[in-house]
């Protein structure tokens, strides 16, 4: 049986932010891909991840 288009990933967010279907490709993504392909992204104090990966 397929899946519903209403079904969602229940787990923590936190966590693992790339399994969660809701969030933009940009947030899903680890900083450090993001900034291989080119690409920046502005890193506030808002934002989650390890410590190392933060400038």
């Amino acid at each position: 049986m397929a899946h519903s288009p209403h079904r969602q990933w229940k787990g923590c967010r936190i966590c693992r932010p790339w399994k969660d279907k809701r969030l933009g490709r940009a947030h899903r993504d680890p900083l450090r891909e993001l900034r291989k392909l080119g690409k920046i992204r502005r890193v506030t104090r808002g934002d989650l991840g390890d410590w190392d990966e933060r400038d």
